[in-house]
């Protein structure tokens, strides 16, 4: 079953699924998550209003820019980075964009081992096995050896050859448990699709199954880089990686906000300061080719003002609005009460003097 959410202050929508991890995965990779949440189906739907709608948008760049600046991603990151850091923190910025986050609350009691009921007070998933007859085939009987065969509709598919010579060592601990067919990382077949299909996996070791690998490497590298940041930042502030973390990017951003705000304030009292030419007045008497050619003179500097000003004030809305959109990032991330609290550990400063 799929739920339809809106954000009507972000301007997006997306569905969201639920569905029941294997068990074959407790038993042989010790995964202990029992049901896993679909995110997909983004898009954007923003107000009929033109001024909501140019809020929602600036709302929307501004939480995927933060986002990406606390991953220290920049504009020129590789897609699968980008991709990365919004499953790690649950944000849907594309429309093709999907992926799959474990409910944290229900777990299995036991790893690596095949689940059984008697153990919870709750229903559990059962995943029956699947079981395929392998069809027989009749050779036929000739005596002319010169009579081939005929081939039967029921003939088994060829089955890829896996090469584990071509397996590099540090991919070994990150094979997945499951079978990888072909469409990369994120465009793998349904179930639905390989049965009707009969799609056959990539033989281990081929070229689409090392660069399926490496999409995965990536992302563990991309993983350990997170959680080194993490514990950096709490050796650099003293405390745990969690509390080092928030008081990081607590800091980036207040520079960054107050950086574009001293920029805003800058750009303002330029403006406010500026005052158009006037035409200087001349004593004693002037002919008209003169007084022509002063005129002259003054309306291009008017007019040169003029455009200076308006390429000013075009300038400033864009820093204004640039600041609004830190200051509501701002209160979303450490005010709002909602939010807040899913960092008020984290919050909590260590009671040590002052050095």
């Amino acid at each position: 079953k799929f739920h339809q959410n809106f954000s009507t202050r972000l301007g997006i929508s997306f569905t969201t699924s639920y569905h029941a991890y294997n068990t074959n995965v407790v038993a042989t990779k010790g995964l202990d998550f029992i049901y896993g949440k679909t995110y997909g189906n983004f898009q954007f739907t923003p107000s009929s209003c033109p001024k909501v709608k140019k809020r929602q948008e600036a709302r929307f760049n501004g939480l995927i820019r933060h986002t990406f600046h606390n991953a220290k991603l920049d504009d020129n990151a590789l897609p699968d980075d980008k991709l990365h850091v919004a499953r790690h923190h649950k944000l849907l910025f594309q429309e093709n964009q999907s992926f799959i986050t474990p409910i944290k609350h229900l777990r299995y009691k036991k790893r690596f081992v095949i689940p059984t009921k008697g153990y919870y007070t709750f229903p559990i998933p059962f995943h029956k096995p699947r079981t395929v007859s392998v069809p027989a085939i009749v050779e036929p009987i000739c005596n002319d050896s010169s009579v081939a065969p005929t081939p039967t509709a029921n003939s088994i598919s060829p089955v890829n050859t896996n090469i584990w010579e071509n397996v590099p060592e540090h991919y070994i601990p990150l094979i997945p448990p499951y079978d990888i067919y072909e469409g990369g990382r994120f465009n793998q077949p349904s179930r639905g699709k390989i049965w009707k299909k009969n799609l056959q996996p990539l033989a281990v070791g081929s070229d689409g199954w090392l660069a399926f690998m490496k999409v995965i490497y990536d992302e563990h590298v991309s993983r350990t880089k997170y959680l080194q940041g993490k514990i950096d930042a709490g050796i650099q502030w003293e405390t745990t990686p969690d509390q080092g973390e928030y008081r990081s990017n607590l800091c980036s951003l207040v520079m960054q906000v107050t950086n574009h705000k001293h920029e805003y304030e800058m750009k303002l009292l330029e403006i406010s300061s500026s005052v158009p030419p006037e035409l200087p007045i001349v004593t004693g008497p002037i002919n008209n080719s003169e007084r022509k050619k002063r005129e002259k003179c003054h309306l291009q500097k008017l007019k040169e003002f003029d455009r200076k000003k308006q390429e000013d004030t075009e300038i400033l809305a864009d820093l204004r609005s640039r600041v609004s959109n830190e200051e509501d990032i701002f209160y979303m991330e450490y005010y709002k009460k909602d939010y807040s609290l899913a960092y008020q550990p984290c919050a909590i400063m260590d009671d040590r003097p002052l050095k």
